[in-house]
């Protein structure tokens, strides 16, 4: 059954590295882009985690990260005299599917051509003559130039955040780098400060020492992208007047070293508010809100605050250290960007770093909603559509009590993130599968896998809901509207 679509300016068939990058361009220049994908979303912290044993079944044997030959496929001849017949089984080289897929596997390489590539057959007869060619050779020259895709080159690594060393940047060879690379427009970008201020002089200068030993990584915010008047870069002088305190940190008088160890590395160096303290309109933090959670980047970030119903009043000391450092406790597992806050930061941190760290939370004043609403009562229709759905999807793993497998499928029943008054964290797990937070400490990372296909918006919506009003829990209900937002577009 087919039907037809309003009218717009662009059709971009295919939303992935290439696709996403023209409709970008495009909707900036003004004209009304719909992108058509048929492929599924792909993400790092759930399609393939670095720290994460693969499941050989599902990506070895089924490809399942891979484009399949029956849908589409290449066509292939060893020499000029055969036909060229589709490819029907990949060999090396897998070609991604899905949105992102190209960056996958051995399609995840970024590296630039060399200038001669492009030119390689007109190159090779200009210096050794036709006859260095036998007749039935098949090198071909590109129909481009590497000064005519440079633009593009550099357009995708500022896009992208790729890093390196430049060893050619306009013809002048750099130090360190690869002397041999084409030439470069520019060099390969920062991080930020209203939390970094209080970074210790002895700290930074041993940032600076570790970064200069390895290649150094840009990520250039793409100015473009903000709307105006924010796109002009004066303004910001205006919001450091009135949000910046410039200004290292000064320990507390009749607290601890420890407390004060665990507040530097919260407010500064962790910069745990970054993302778990809520935001006006300008993008300040507020500070009367401080760690009470908020919706980011399709997650809703957990409330981190004292706060026993929704954040981690109820947790011990030893419970926060055990997450920081193994991404897990007896009912909960790091997933998502948390995942890589764990992976990459926390469990390489000391013991006393972590405790010290958790001391300081547990310190720190509840936020948010301090009781529990009445839950739900469980004749409601939704209540009733959402406990069989969980019966038939989720009972499985989860229980029937909602008490999970300990250490290993996290418990719904009193679990925070359950709890949290927005479920855009829940419905995207449901939606689209999730891989918990593997580490040297635990490194058993089980994974969930995605029910968009099988449930609809409002069956998700109606499951979630049961789930944050049964075994004891009370949360508002989820809409639809929640989960429709959160699916792959």
């Amino acid at each position: 059954m087919t039907r037809r679509l309003p009218a717009t300016d662009v059709v971009v068939v295919g939303l992935g590295w290439t696709g996403s990058i023209m409709a970008l361009e495009m909707a900036r220049a003004g004209l009304r882009v719909v992108a058509i994908e048929r492929g599924p979303w792909r993400d790092t912290s759930t399609d393939f985690p670095t720290t994460t044993a693969p499941d050989e079944l599902r990506y070895a044997v089924r490809q399942d990260l891979f484009l399949r030959p029956a849908q589409e496929t290449l066509t292939f001849r060893n020499n000029l005299g055969q036909t060229a017949l589709p490819i029907r089984r990949w060999g090396s080289f897998l070609p991604g599917n899905g949105v992102g897929g190209a960056g996958v596997h051995w399609n995840g390489q970024t590296w630039r051509w060399h200038p001669w590539d492009f030119t390689h057959r007109s190159a090779t007869i200009s210096r050794y003559g036709q006859a260095a060619l036998p007749a039935d050779n098949m090198m071909q020259d590109w129909g481009i130039t590497y000064d005519e895709l440079e633009a593009s080159y550099d357009r995708f690594e500022h896009l992208c955040g790729i890093g390196g060393r430049a060893g050619n940047l306009g013809g002048a060879i750099q130090p360190g780098g690869n002397p041999f690379e084409g030439p470069r427009a520019r060099a390969y970008p920062a991080f930020p400060y209203a939390f970094y201020t209080r970074i210790t002089r002895e700290d930074s200068d041993a940032m600076y020492a570790w970064l200069r030993s390895i290649p150094p990584v840009r990520n250039t915010v793409d100015r473009d992208t903000l709307p105006f008047p924010l796109n002009i870069r004066t303004v910001m002088r205006g919001w450091n007047a009135v949000f910046f305190e410039a200004g290292r940190f000064q320990p507390v008088p009749g607290r601890s070293e420890e407390w004060n160890r665990g507040a530097y590395l919260v407010t500064g160096l962790g910069h745990c508010g970054a993302c778990h303290t809520p935001v006006n309109v300008l993008g300040a933090s507020r500070a009367s809100e401080a760690m009470a959670g908020q919706p980011l980047q399709g997650w809703f970030v957990p409330n981190i605050s004292a706060n026993e119903y929704v954040g981690i009043g109820a947790w011990g000391v030893e419970d926060i250290v055990q997450y920081l450092r193994t991404g897990a406790t007896s009912w909960t597992r790091a997933s998502g960007p948390m995942a890589e806050v764990v992976e990459f930061s926390t469990s390489r941190m000391t013991d006393a770093d972590l405790r010290a760290i958790a001391v300081y939370l547990k310190d720190q004043p509840a936020r948010g909603v301090a009781t529990a609403p009445p839950p739900l009562s469980a004749e409601i229709p939704r209540m009733r559509a959402g406990a069989a759905l969980f019966t038939d999807n989720c009972a499985a793993c989860h229980r029937g009590d909602g008490q999970g497998v300990e250490r290993l499928i996290p418990a719904l029943a009193g679990n925070q993130i359950v709890l949290q008054r927005g479920a855009e964290t829940l419905a995207r797990v449901v939606v689209s599968g999730v891989r918990a937070m593997a580490t040297d400490a635990d490194p058993t990372a089980p994974g969930m896998p995605s029910f968009g296909w099988r449930l609809n918006d409002t069956q998700v919506a109606d499951v979630l809901t049961y789930a944050r009003n049964a075994w004891g829990n009370a949360a508002p209900a989820v809409e639809a509207e929640t989960v429709r937002g959160l699916r792959p577009r």
